[in-house]
C-alpha cells in the first residue's frame, strides 16, 4: 500500500531539491522524498531503539588551542566501554574530522551523544549508528 503525504518547502528548497534530483537522475521528487525519509529513519532508528547498536560519530570540528580536542580525550575515556576506536584527520584552518568507532548499548552511547553536542567548537556530528537487534 502507498499513503501519499504533503509537504511544504521554502521556494530556495524547492529549486535546489528540483536542480539537484535532476542532476542526480531521480525520475521525481517524490523518489528524492522517499529516499531522504529512508535515510532519516535508518540514520535515527538507534535513538528509539534499545539494546546493542554499532557505528561511528563523524565529529567535524574547529580546534580553538586544543580544547576541544581536550574534551573529546575526556569523553572517549569516560565512554570508553561504547568506543572500539578513533581516528582524527586534520586539514587547513584548524579543521579536523574525528570518527569515532562506537558499539554498546544503546542508552549509553545516547549519553555520549548528548555531551558530545554540549562542546563549544564543533561544527557537526553526524552520527551513523545502526541497531544490531530488533525490539
Amino acid at each position: 500500500m502507498v499513503i501519499k503525504a504533503g509537504i511544504s518547502l521554502p521556494d530556495d528548497m524547492y529549486r535546489e531539491l528540483q536542480d539537484l534530483s535532476l542532476k542526480l537522475g531521480y525520475p521525481s521528487l517524490s523518489s528524492v522524498a522517499r529516499d531522504a525519509i529512508e535515510l532519516f529513519i535508518a540514520f535515527r532508528r538507534w535513538w528509539i531503539i534499545g539494546g546493542p547498536i554499532a557505528g561511528t560519530f563523524q565529529i567535524l570540528f574547529k580546534e580553538k588551542k586544543f580544547t576541544v580536542g581536550r574534551h573529546l580525550l575526556r569523553l572517549e575515556i569516560k565512554y570508553k566501554d561504547a568506543i572500539r576506536g578513533s581516528i582524527e584527520i586534520s586539514y587547513p584552518n584548524n579543521i579536523f574530522l574525528h570518527i569515532v568507532i562506537l558499539h554498546g548499548d544503546g542508552s549509553r552511547i545516547k549519553r555520549f551523544y548528548k555531551e558530545l553536542i554540549k562542546i563549544s567548537g564543533i561544527i557537526v556530528i553526524q552520527p551513523s549508528l545502526f541497531p544490531l537487534q530488533e525490539k
